[in-house]
């Protein structure tokens, strides 16, 4: 027996491997240190570190020995029946060691301290007992060399992660110093491992993370229109095809596409093994129904975890190539290519399949060194005799393990993600640039195709021609045939068109439908004008060529102009000015005749409006246009209150001309959002440029447009123009009509709402003539509301004028607002207005518009009349202090670190082990607090519900976290935002739906939260906090408070806050460690579900884009036909009677011919602008049924109900009186057609369709402007 050789220091050894530990960069070679410290504080021959494997079988992962006494084991397998099941169990509960002499046959369970006197092992008080050791047990260690061997488990979540094993070639002996000693350190191996895993899973996770982002963004910002064979896609797909081959430690990956998605055909792209064998399975049906998951596989179900989804037909499956053996032709493609393992992962969801991710595995070689061979014995009874190093060769392949499947599902939904987005951009930019029937480029594509050209010939000194080709007396067809034929009609000419350049090798052309039966044409790079006309001329011959329509033979002729760029013109509007003028001279000349631009075509070709037109929409680069300001006065003290900036244009060619023209105008030529922001900049300027004049505060208002007000960036580009011009929000009011407001409340109310908090003052304009709702001006973010002039028209000759203005001042003064009286020109007005309560004056009395250059003189001249008024002084704002994070945690390393305390030894480490287990309580309870947080991750990361997941999320934090109060509060754009989500404790009242908007917190709390800042707040009293930010938490009872940011990527969403409200109460950090951990998890959820709203508000938008009309925003044909056969059905089945009117605009190509294609646009406007205001039921429906034809479909009702209807839209398109020389009344007219049926089972919508049509013609031919009725059944 060796003699006891000294050992080091038991304090020093600890504070070592503490030192060791928070050093360590990787765990093995960790764990190889601590052996050789532990080997030499016990003195002895070997120190092993084993890992079990899955399998139960395990190897030597550290080692420590003297390689003249004992052999090395490091790197060696043992196999499970080294140790059987019945001897882990015991080592599992064993947790203070087991210690075995094998001269002595008996082992002892170590019960925490231990003493051994002389050559035998004795208990120190009889509670040890001497166990018998299994003679074969003996034999293996003799076996090995050894003849004492201790032996301390490593757990891991209550199960065996491994052993830390002391071995001695002779007898030897342990002090119960040195066995207390060794527990604690494998209780720090323990915890150790335990953090190096989670460190390893969290790191993992963060990339699988960054890799899922990436998966949803691969086609942003890409063009949609591609092809299979793209370069651009292969770019985009090979980095994340390459990344998860070692993701998933994959030899080959593949993505295919189905056919529905991937135009025609369909694609696969691979990388690594197999890409030729994938390649030839594409059109492999077995292959195809493979990848949609329709084949179940045995092994999936093993290793799909219990609470994974499963779809009843396409679900994510593994497969061993031997599963697949029945089909012979997909098992040898794999076998060529060494396939051992597929995991197959669709793109989908639910039952909508876009196509799948392939994983391959191949099979592999590998070499494992055993320690020792092992006989085939069943009943272990016979040990090896040698451990030397025997080496296997195994041919497998690695299984697909549960995470591999989960990640696989994630991978799937991102793709699938991503391919949506990509094919809803494809739909929309296609339905957005192609004319719905023709299915050729619509005129906003060509637009664009065409500035691009003429700014290429400029530069490139190249020449391009534009044909406009317009097809003569197409109406006819229409009226003869009906609208669906003319449609048909229409096509085929598009695709004769087409043919027509392909035949004469024109394949750069691009063709068009301009709009009505008129088509426009672009070539590129021409060589001369003389073939030009030649293939204009040869085209319009092909439209001659007959056509056979609805069974009737139909002759066709057309006329073209053309125009040459850039000598015709250099921009787009002259391009097509000078082409229209080309086309109508060409009409003139007769059948067939096609004419080049020639400049004396431009003589007298402007109406007077379209003149006025063109001048607006060079106004503002010629700087033609002003804002004048006009003063608004308080009417107690005549102190300046501010200036409204009124708009005015003067025009070299049309002198002054009014707002009452130009305003409507800007709006219908879409100028009114650019005319907005430019006022609002100028204004801006402004402002600043008087206060550094006058060194006076004033305000300047103006208004804002419908237009502006639906922009979803308005507040945006405030912020931008504010920046840029250095105004304040507060120099600056904003003013809205009731009508701006009605047209669509609810998103006016959210957006003034955000100007507001930005700091704008927010008016009311001309109240009273427009829908003056209590309701609604009550529940409006507004400061002031201006009472129209009109209102004061009368106050001083009636009574009842005097008590309605009066009614007015006070309904403002009751809901506390500044009122604003308009139009006040005389003393008697001023006088009135002030003793009925109005606040401010704004009128001719108190000062006529003037320009900004007399505005500082007039005021210098106001502040000499009277004293302005200064403001109030604010109270300066402290930042408190940051508090400090608490660090302090109870460590059992760091007790036995420090500086012994104790007067002895045996006490210290008596007080480290009860510290220890008081840690291993702490343990526990977060383990299971985090298996709670990971079932509250896995429920809110597999909905894409976002209302199911902040409910989910803040129920079950609440729960988990124990606290009164638990909300989200997200953030708008300027840092103020709403308590969106809440779950609170019964005494607690609710603050959900609450709208905070708090300075203090804005302007010094949320940068912090920005950066990812966490703030715990035990008593809400002590710490410093803003007056107004203590304030709103003792309204809302809290005592403590815990705050952490939501974060995904650097894009701050909101905050999830828990308040506790009956007591004060101490964050601990491992409750603010893990409820960080729930933060990430939340904002990862989070961003998923906004991302499906945003899904599915896309198709939302696709589909409404769908169903409207592009130029007179009212429903199309598309809408028409789905409505009408719906209210087809219904009128069916309760016997009700449904009408149709047909109505069309009577002699509209002459219209277009004599005013040009933007007066003819404007006319359609205006038209289905008045259907649209008249037809007011919720069923009816207004619709453009194609070129100058509209249709109203008119459920339940009558025959005689449906006339009058059509008499009344008569005489109202009448009634706008828009100039029309070819009409009998010398303005617009229309013709209608009414039709009414009640439905019988054997007919069909087309019936009443017909009916109406026959109508229409009859209408038509009596002379026009009529209105006539047919009806079919009796209703």
């Amino acid at each position: 027996m060796l003699p006891h050789s000294p050992m080091p220091p038991q304090s020093n050894l600890v504070d070592e491997i503490a030192v060791l530990i928070n050093e360590a960069k990787d765990l093995p070679t960790l764990l190889q240190q601590i052996a050789v410290k532990v080997r030499g504080f016990l003195a002895v021959d070997r120190i092993k570190i084993y890992q079990f494997a899955a399998d139960e079988s395990g190897a030597v992962v550290a080692e420590a020995i003297d390689q003249q006494r004992l052999p090395s084991l490091l790197g060696l397998h043992f196999p499970a029946t080294d140790i059987p099941p019945e001897a882990r169990r015991e080592l599992c509960h064993s947790p203070h060691g087991t210690l075995i002499d094998v001269a002595s046959k008996c082992k002892i369970r170590c019960q925490g301290l231990l003493a051994h006197t002389g050559h035998v092992l004795q208990p120190t008080s009889g509670v040890e007992t001497f166990e018998p050791v299994d003679p074969c047990h003996l034999q293996y260690l003799l076996n090995m060399g050894v003849l004492t061997s201790l032996t301390m488990p490593i757990l891991q979540k209550q199960a065996m992660w491994g052993l830390l094993v002391a071995h001695h070639s002779s007898s030897k002996r342990f002090s119960d110093t040195q066995l207390a000693t060794l527990e604690l350190i494998t209780k720090e191996i323990t915890l150790c491992i335990a953090q190096k895993t989670l460190q390893q899973a969290a790191q993992r996770q963060q990339v699988e993370e960054a890799f899922l982002q990436r998966v949803e963004t691969v086609f942003h910002g890409y063009q949609p229109h591609w092809t299979p064979s793209s370069p651009p896609v292969v770019d985009r797909l090979t980095p994340l095809l390459n990344e998860m081959l070692t993701l998933f430690r994959a030899d080959g990956s593949a993505v295919y596409f189905a056919p529905s998605l991937v135009l025609e055909q369909p694609r696969v792209y691979s990388q690594g093994c197999a890409t030729e064998q994938l390649a030839a399975l594409v059109d492999y049906m077995p292959w195809q129904i493979l990848l949609q998951g329709q084949v179940s596989s045995p092994r999936s179900l093993d290793q799909v975890p219990p609470d994974a989804p499963t779809m009843p037909q396409i679900v994510t499956q593994m497969y061993e190539r031997d599963d697949l053996a029945a089909d012979e032709t997909i098992h040898n493609a794999l076998a060529i290519a060494q396939v051992g393992a597929l995991l197959i992962i669709p793109i989908h969801s639910h039952q909508h399949w876009l196509g799948s991710i392939v994983l391959l595995r191949q099979e592999r070689q590998l070499e494992k060194l055993w320690a020792g061979r092992q006989r085939d014995d069943d009943r272990n009874t016979l040990p090896r005799q040698s451990f030397a190093a025997w080496c296997e060769h195994q041919h497998t392949t690695p299984p697909w393990q549960a995470a591999d499947y989960q990640l696989g599902q994630k991978v799937g939904h991102h793709f699938y993600i991503a391919l949506v987005r990509q094919h809803l951009a494809h739909l929309i930019d296609y339905q957005a640039a192609h004319d719905g029937l023709t299915q050729l480029p619509n005129a906003d594509f060509f637009r664009g195709q065409l500035v691009l050209a003429i700014n290429q010939a400029i530069t490139t000194g190249e020449l391009l021609a534009t044909i406009m080709i317009d097809l003569n007396h197409f109406k006819r067809v229409n009226n003869a045939l009906g609208v669906m034929a003319g449609d048909y009609l229409l096509k085929e000419v598009a695709q004769r068109l087409q043919s027509g350049l392909q035949a004469r090798s024109l394949t750069d052309a691009i063709l068009s439908r301009w709009h009505g039966d008129c088509f426009i044409l672009l070539l590129p790079n021409v060589v001369d004008s003389q073939s030009v006309k030649q293939h204009c001329q040869w085209l319009l011959e092909r439209l001659q060529d007959r056509f056979i329509v609805c069974g009737e033979t139909v002759q066709l002729t057309g006329n073209a102009g053309i125009t040459f760029a850039p000598y015709d013109g250099d921009t787009y509007e002259l391009i097509i000015q000078h082409t229209e003028l080309a086309l109508n001279e060409a009409k003139k000349q007769g059948i067939a005749a096609c004419v080049t631009y020639d400049a004396d075509m431009s003589r007298h070709t402007l109406s007077p409006r379209l003149a006025l037109e063109s001048a607006l929409s060079h106004a503002l680069e010629r700087h033609e246009l002003q804002l004048h300001y006009q003063p608004q006065v308080n009417v107690e003290t005549g102190e300046i209150w501010g200036f409204e900036g009124l708009l005015r244009w003067h025009s070299p060619e049309h002198g002054q001309v009014s707002p009452a023209v130009f305003i409507p105008m800007a709006e219908n030529l879409g100028l009114i959002r650019q005319l907005g922001f430019w006022v609002f900049r100028t204004a801006c300027t402004q402002v600043v440029a008087w206060q550094r004049q006058t060194n006076l505060s004033c305000r300047i208002s103006v208004n804002l447009s419908p237009h502006q007000l639906r922009d979803p960036d308005l507040c945006q580009h405030f912020e931008r123009i504010l920046a840029e011009t250095g105004a304040r929000p507060q120099d600056l009011g904003l003013e809205i009509t009731e009508s701006t407001v009605m047209d669509d409340y609810e998103a006016a109310v959210f957006t003034l709402g955000k100007l507001r908090a930005m700091g704008f003052e927010i008016a009311i304009d001309d109240f009273g003539t427009g829908y003056s709702s209590l309701s609604v001006l009550r529940t409006l973010p507004i400061d002031t509301f201006k009472i129209a002039q009109q209102f004061l028209q009368g106050i001083l000759s009636s009574a009842k004028d005097a008590a309605l203005y009066q009614v007015i001042v006070s309904l403002g003064t009751s809901l506390d607002l500044t009122i604003l009286a308009e139009g006040v020109e005389t003393q008697a007005e001023w006088d009135f207005v002030k003793s009925a309560g109005v606040h401010i004056v704004q009128g001719y009395f108190s000062g006529k518009p003037m320009m900004a250059g007399l505005v500082p003189g007039w005021l210098q001249q106001q502040r000499r009349r009277s004293q302005l008024s200064t403001g109030l002084d604010s109270a300066p704002i402290v930042l408190p202090k940051p508090e400090a994070e608490a660090t302090a945690a109870l460590s059992l390393v760091t007790h036995l670190t420090a500086e012994p305390t104790y007067p002895n030894l045996e006490q210290a480490i008596q007080q480290g082990l009860m510290e220890y287990h008081q840690i291993q309580d702490l343990m526990q309870q977060q383990t299971e607090r985090e298996h709670l947080v990971l079932e509250i991750a896995n429920k809110i990361r597999q909905s894409l519900d976002l209302g199911y997941i902040l409910e989910t999320l803040v129920t079950e934090v609440r729960q988990v976290l124990g606290c009164d109060r638990l909300f989200l509060f997200q953030f708008d754009e300027h840092w103020a935002g709403e308590v969106t989500v809440e779950s609170v404790s019964d005494p607690v009242y609710s603050i959900l739906g609450e709208w905070i908007d708090e300075p203090c917190f804005r302007n010094e709390y949320v940068k912090l939260y920005r950066q990812g800042r966490v703030r715990a707040i035990d008593d809400i009293t002590q710490v410093g906090l803003h007056a107004c930010h203590l304030h709103m938490l003792q309204q809302y009872q809290v005592k403590s408070n815990l705050v952490l940011p939501i974060l995904y990527q650097d894009d701050l969403w909101g905050l999830m806050i828990a308040h506790q409200c009956d007591a004060v109460r101490h964050w601990q950090s491992s409750e603010i460690t893990l409820m960080k951990e729930i933060a990430v998890q939340a904002a990862i959820a989070i961003h998923q579900g906004e991302m499906y709203q945003e899904l599915q508000a896309a198709n939302a938008s696709l589909e409404q884009l769908a169903h409207l009309d592009g130029l007179t925003q009212i429903p199309n044909r598309r809408k028409f036909d789905e409505h009408l056969a719906h209210e087809w059905r219904r009128a069916l089945r309760s016997h009700q009677s449904l009408s149709l009117i047909l109505c069309d605009i009577d002699h509209f190509k002459q219209y277009n011919d004599s005013y040009g294609h933007q007066a003819g646009d404007y006319c359609l406007q205006q038209v289905a602008q008045t259907l649209s205001q008249l037809v007011q039921r919720p069923s009816d429906l207004v619709t453009r049924y194609g070129g100058e034809e509209f249709a109203i479909v008119l459920p339940d009702t009558t025959a005689e109900g449906a006339l009058h209807l059509a008499q009344k839209l008569q005489a109202h398109v009448r009634a706008l009186s828009l100039p029309h020389q070819h009409s009998a009344l010398g303005v617009v007219t229309i013709s209608l057609g009414v039709a009414t049926l009640l439905p019988q089972a054997g007919q069909s919508p087309n019936q009443l369709i017909e009916a109406a049509d026959q109508a229409l013609y009859q209408a038509k031919a009596a002379g026009r402007d009529r209105c006539c009725v047919q009806t079919a059944s009796p209703v």
